[in-house]
């Protein structure tokens, strides 16, 4: 929260209305942006901090008649939203890409941790702004609405973008049995 703060404090001109708890729900961000559209005869734009959020905003505000001009954001590349951004549905929107690519870093370095190697206090991952001029790179029109592209590779030039083997590799699998072996509970094993 602390810095998406800072960031809009560069910005006096946005002015958040409200921000809603969705709980990562379709039906919760549908439910969400249709009590806003009530309250609030004027909103510009939806940011939310993934698109399964967004998708449920996009049909209320098409359902209610106000979707243009009107800009929907997410920060998570979940397929469903890029879709929308893909086929036209949605003429402008931004989406921020690197989730899956956080969290496969943190694997690798937790597994790092646990392994007793050094890892650096501070881990940057590459993002990629996804626009409708974009699109094409990244969305996977024949993929499920719940795939989440951005660790395929995608968009990125020559598709040599973060893939999960080469992130993890193989140590993920190594140190389980490494655990397994040394009769360490985990969690699923």
């Amino acid at each position: 929260q602390k810095g998406f703060d800072d960031v809009l404090a560069l910005f006096p001109q946005i002015e958040v209305l409200a921000t809603r708890p969705c709980d990562w729900s379709t039906a919760k961000g549908k439910a969400a942006m249709e009590d806003l559209l009530v309250r609030y005869p004027e909103i510009d734009g939806v940011l939310s901090q993934s698109g399964i959020m967004t998708v449920g905003a996009y049909e209320a505000v098409k359902e209610a008649g106000r979707l243009e001009g009107m800009k929907l954001g997410e920060v998570d590349c979940y397929n469903g939203w890029m879709k929308l951004l893909y086929e036209g549905k949605l003429k402008t929107g931004v989406g921020a890409e690197s989730t899956t690519w956080c969290g496969a870093q943190a694997i690798q370095a937790c597994v790092k941790i646990l392994e007793g190697k050094p890892v650096p206090g501070h881990i940057m991952t590459p993002t990629v702004v996804v626009t409708p001029e974009n699109v094409h790179k990244w969305a996977m029109p024949d993929a499920p609405d719940t795939y989440w592209i951005n660790f395929l590779g995608r968009g990125y030039p020559e598709g040599k973008g973060p893939q999960w083997d080469e992130v993890v590799g193989d140590w993920y699998g190594a140190w389980v049995e490494k655990c397994k072996r040394e009769g360490k509970k985990l969690p699923g094993l």
